[in-house]
Parts: C-alpha cells; sequence; structure tokens
C-alpha cells in the first residue's frame, strides 16, 4: 500500500475519536465540576456533533476552490487545537468552547476521506478502501478510548491529550496528499426519493441517540456508584468498540442467515443492553471477586458495541442500495446530519425526559434508553428494507 493511501486511511483515525475520545473521563470531569449542571459534562461528548453538521455544510462550498492539502490544514489544525486546548484549562464554558473547535475540524476531516476514496480510486479499489477505512474508524475508537480512560486516572485534564496523536496525521498528510480541487456539482434534492429513506434516517438518528447514552452516563454513573476506576472505564469502553468492530465484519454473513430481521436486530440488542444498564441493586454481591454490577456492565457494554456495529453499516448500505446514482451524494450528507443530530440530542432527550417524569436516579437515564430502544423496534417491524439478491 502506498503513502498516499496509507495518509488518506489515517484521516478516519481522527474523525472517528472527534468526539467519544474522552468518554471515560467524563466520571471525574463531572467530579471535578460538581456545582455545574450535568447536561453540561455531557456536551463535551456530544456538542461536537452539532459543529460537524455545520462545517460540512462549509466543507461542500470551499472543497470548489481550496486543494485537499488547504483543507486538511484548516481540519487538522482545528481538531488538534480544539482538542488539546482543555488540558491547559479548568472552566467548563471554555471546554466547551474548544470541543466546539474540534467539531468543526472533524467536519472538514471527514468528508474529506471519503471523497479522497471516491475521487483518486477506481471503483474496484474503493470497495477495499472504504471497508479499510471502517477497520481504521472501530481501531481507532479501541485505542483512544482505551488509553483515554489510562490518561483520565492521572487528571481528567490529560485525557485531552489523547488528540496529539493528531499531530502524526496532520504530518502525513502535509507530506504526502496532492494539491487537487474535488470539483462539487450542484445536486438536485429528491424529495420522492428522501421520503423512501425516511425511515432509515429515523434509525439513524435513534441509534445514534441510544448510543451515546451509553458514551455520555457511563463513566459519570460507574464513578458515582465506584463500581470501577477511570483507568478500566476506558477498558470496558474499548471492548464496546472491538464487539462494535467485530459484528460489523459478520454483519453480511448474519444478514445471509436471517435475511429482513435483520431491522430488529439492534434495538433487540439495545433493549437488552439498556435493561441490565437499569438494574440497581441497594447490596451488589460478588461472583469471584467481582463486583456483580461491573459484570452486568461489561456484558452490557458488549451488547451496546454489537447493536452500532450491526446496524450502522446496514443503514448505511440501504442508503446505497435505494438510491439513485445522482442523488447518492445527497442522501449520504442527510445521513450524516441525521447520525450527528442524534448524537448531539442525546443528553438533551435525556434531561427533557427525566425533567417530564421525575425521575432522579443515575440509572434512569439507562431506564428512558431502553423504554426507547422498545419505541425503535416496534417502529422496525414496519420498516421497508432492501436486500441484495
Amino acid at each position: 500500500m502506498n503513502m498516499l493511501k496509507i495518509s488518506i486511511l489515517s484521516i478516519s483515525l481522527a474523525t472517528v475519536t472527534g468526539g467519544a475520545a474522552v468518554a471515560p473521563a467524563l466520571g471525574l470531569i463531572a467530579k471535578h465540576f460538581a456545582s455545574e449542571d450535568e447536561i453540561l459534562i455531557k456536551l463535551i461528548i456530544t456538542l461536537p456533533s452539532l459543529f460537524i453538521i455545520l462545517s460540512s455544510l462549509v466543507f461542500a462550498k470551499l472543497a470548489n476552490f481550496l486543494n485537499v492539502k488547504q483543507l486538511a490544514f484548516i481540519g487538522f489544525t482545528l481538531f488538534i487545537v480544539g482538542g488539546i486546548s482543555p488540558f491547559f484549562l479548568d472552566n467548563i464554558y471554555q471546554v466547551l468552547f474548544c470541543r466546539a473547535i474540534l467539531g468543526l475540524g472533524t467536519g472538514f476531516l471527514m468528508p474529506l476521506s471519503v471523497s479522497l476514496l471516491g475521487f483518486l480510486f477506481k471503483k474496484e479499489e474503493q470497495g477495499k478502501l472504504m471497508g479499510l477505512s471502517a477497520m481504521c474508524n472501530q481501531l481507532g475508537a479501541v485505542i483512544t478510548v482505551s488509553f483515554s480512560g489510562f490518561l483520565a486516572s492521572i487528571s481528567w485534564q490529560y485525557s485531552f491529550l489523547i488528540y496529539l496523536f493528531a499531530l502524526v496525521l496532520f504530518i502525513l498528510n502535509m507530506i504526502f496528499l496532492p494539491k487537487i480541487i474535488i470539483a462539487q456539482k450542484e445536486k438536485k434534492l429528491d424529495l420522492r426519493n428522501v421520503k423512501n429513506l425516511s425511515g432509515i434516517y429515523i434509525n439513524l438518528f435513534f441509534m445514534q441517540v441510544l448510543f451515546f447514552n451509553f458514551t455520555n452516563n457511563f463513566s459519570i454513573i460507574y464513578q458515582k456508584e465506584q463500581i470501577i476506576s477511570a483507568s478500566f472505564i476506558g477498558v470496558i469502553m474499548g471492548l464496546n468498540g472491538l464487539f462494535g468492530a467485530i459484528a460489523s465484519m459478520k454483519l453480511q454473513a448474519l444478514i445471509k442467515k436471517i435475511r429482513t430481521k435483520i431491522k430488529i436486530t439492534g434495538a433487540i440488542l439495545y433493549i437488552l443492553a439498556f435493561s441490565l444498564f437499569s438494574i440497581r441493586l441497594d447490596e451488589p454481591f460478588s461472583i469471584l471477586g467481582i463486583n456483580i454490577m461491573l459484570i452486568i456492565g461489561i456484558i452490557a457494554a458488549i451488547l451496546n458495541g454489537l447493536a452500532v456495529g450491526f446496524t450502522l453499516p446496514f443503514l448505511f448500505s440501504q442508503i446505497s442500495t435505494r438510491s439513485k446514482k445522482q442523488n447518492l451524494a445527497t442522501n449520504m450528507a442527510i445521513a450524516s446530519i441525521a447520525t450527528f443530530s442524534g448524537q448531539f440530542a442525546s443528553p438533551l432527550i435525556d434531561e427533557i425526559l427525566e425533567n417530564i417524569f421525575n425521575l432522579h436516579h443515575p440509572r434512569d437515564a439507562f431506564l428512558i434508553a431502553s423504554f426507547l430502544a422498545i419505541l425503535l423496534f416496534i417502529y422496525n417491524l414496519r420498516l421497508k428494507i432492501k436486500l441484495k439478491n
């Protein structure tokens, strides 16, 4: 594999770590900013999603007259500055401002990596490279989240140093990316095609709402209940990503076995995961010296990873299968908006429903997610999907 391919694939490592890399530190951050509203702590993970949407829209315009090396320079600069800066800060609002900058950088890098694979390589290579890109995403998540947990055990601020790895990617891409412009033709929005895919977009939104319910709450709750240390939280969240990667690799084999039932698989796994997460014991006991709540949490995290690994690639493949060629780019853009909107909305939905139903136990956030997963399961029973023969 030549250095150009390695450089382009390396961009995927940055995009996947945008928001969730410091998730293992949330419990310690919440403890440090105990006087602040918990929703602000959770926004550390989800706020970048909002700004990814905004800068992705700007990227489409700038790509008409800036070359890819210039776009990568802007993206990596914002990503690195926004990612590392909270290490030097001790104010929650300043931290959130830096997270917004990180989101802007990620919004430049994400479409750049996908566009370059489609622009520079032949169709017969694109499928393989897209697969490698997805693998880089999953493995990058496992490594960075796990190592971030170790850094968080030193201090919550140290977890933000995880973004230093992007300096290597920045140098690599500044050396090997070509100075070419990726021309973007104006594309008309096919409302009929969008309507036909509305069920897929709804699924993408709620799948991310559910996944980020886990990402936002796991560290905070397990730190509050003193079940686990920050360093081991990173290992469990990395385990979540590892099983997500395994599920993605086994997706096609599963579809061949269960066919259209794949549409309810993710919701069922989420129901099981969040039902386990919702369990609360006043006097937890141990099995072989291990806290039962920790064992339950590990099993639930694995189920959560499987739900994402089986579902997200399937949903995106549905968009590809059911889109006209001239509408594919636009439909994928809408899918990205649905995905990142779900990430951003996740803690807000928790907050609203907790207030409406007067829920106060920390694990009530997981209880909300289990009910949302049940509603998604019911919705997907009627979801129309198209499988390749």
